[in-house]
């Protein structure tokens, strides 16, 4: 996996590189971009993993903050779930102003709508093979200060 840049400001958008080594196949390359949330700082985590590998909880359905009720809820809760075929690859980051990552700061949520909020956001891309995706891999980016931080990137 490579990143390009390595430092970047809020705001910007960052090139995610991922080497794929099917079983018995030449190895594929995929390209991701990703953006950095408006008031990230310090330091922001990229992941790449296999679908179903360190995922995250259905906090809000666990702690009873939320109930699915009607079917096509069900349903969307159940289609946001990672399957082992898929390749994820997320940027976790602090925001100015909170203490934990920025998926977690707002009220109680289903799966699907912070999904489909970090996917429109530019936090969040899936990328379905035909494979079996196995394996997770991290990378550290560097946030610029936002005040007289140019824009390399752009």
């Amino acid at each position: 996996m490579e990143v390009d840049p390595k430092e970047a400001a809020p705001g910007s958008d960052v090139t995610v590189t991922v080497k794929l080594r099917p079983y018995r196949r030449n190895p594929l390359t995929k390209t991701f971009t990703l953006r950095i949330p408006e008031g990230a700082q310090g330091t922001c985590d990229i992941l790449v993993r296999g679908g179903g590998i360190a995922e995250p909880e259905q906090e809000s359905i666990l702690q009873g903050w939320r109930s699915i009720a009607a079917f096509e809820e069900l349903l969307s809760e159940l289609n946001a779930k990672e399957s082992n075929n898929e390749l994820v690859v997320e940027l976790l980051a602090k925001v100015e102003g909170t203490s934990q990552d920025k998926s977690e700061e707002e009220e109680p949520k289903l799966l699907s709508e912070i999904k489909a909020r970090r996917m429109k956001e530019g936090t969040l891309r899936l990328f379905k093979s035909n494979y079996y995706v196995e394996g997770l891999m991290r990378r550290v980016l560097h946030v610029r200060p936002e005040n007289g931080a140019t824009d390399s990137g752009q």
